[in-house]
C-alpha cells in the first residue's frame, strides 16, 4: 500500500501538469514583459506625455493621451470616449502598448457603462506579432468571433484617427 507521502507527490505531480501544458508562449510573455515595463516607466515619469481633449460627437467627449521614451518613440497611447446616451452613461477606452521599435504590441479595449446596461460592458484584449499581425485575443465575457472582427476593425479605426482633430459627427 503506497504511503502517505507518496499519493501526496503523485497528486502534486499530477496538479502541476496541466499548468506546464498550459505555459504561457514565448511571444506572448514578451509582450507581457513589455506591457508591464512601460507602464512602469510611465509611473516612474521616464516618457513625456501630452493630451488633446474635445468633444467627438453629441455628447460624447474624448480624450488622446500619447506617452513617448526618451528617444520619440510611442511606447502608449489610449483613447477615452465618455458620454450619454438614452440608456445612460458610457465610457470606451482603447489602449495600445508599442515596443521598443514603436511596432504595435498589445491593445486592450473596454466599455464600461452604467449599472443599466451591464450587460454590454466587455473587455477584449489583442496581441499582435512584429508583423502586426493578430496572434491572440481574450475577451471577457466571450465574444462571438464576428463581434471580435467588428471591434479590430474598431481598434484600426481609434489607430488611423490619432493625429485627426477630435470633431462632433463626421464633421
Amino acid at each position: 500500500m503506497p504511503s502517505t507521502r507518496s499519493l501526496l507527490a503523485a497528486l502534486a505531480l499530477a496538479a502541476l501538469a496541466p499548468a506546464q501544458a498550459q505555459a504561457t508562449p514565448p511571444a506572448i510573455q514578451a509582450i507581457r514583459d513589455n506591457y508591464a515595463a512601460v507602464n512602469a516607466q510611465i509611473a516612474a515619469g521616464q516618457y513625456r506625455k501630452s493630451v488633446v481633449e474635445g468633444r467627438a460627437c453629441g455628447d460624447f467627449y474624448e480624450t488622446r493621451t500619447r506617452w513617448k521614451d526618451g528617444r520619440g518613440v510611442l511606447r502608449r497611447y489610449q483613447t477615452v470616449t465618455d458620454g450619454t446616451t438614452y440608456a445612460g452613461d458610457t465610457r470606451f477606452t482603447t489602449e495600445f502598448w508599442f515596443d521598443a521599435a514603436g511596432r504595435r504590441d498589445f491593445v486592450l479595449m473596454k466599455r464600461r457603462s452604467t449599472p443599466s446596461e451591464r450587460a454590454g460592458d466587455y473587455e477584449l484584449r489583442v496581441y499582435y506579432n512584429d508583423a502586426g499581425a493578430v496572434i491572440r485575443t481574450l475577451s471577457q465575457p466571450q465574444l462571438p468571433q464576428e463581434e471580435i472582427r467588428t471591434l479590430l476593425t474598431a481598434i484600426d479605426g481609434d489607430w488611423n484617427a490619432r493625429s485627426s482633430p477630435i470633431s462632433g459627427c463626421g464633421d
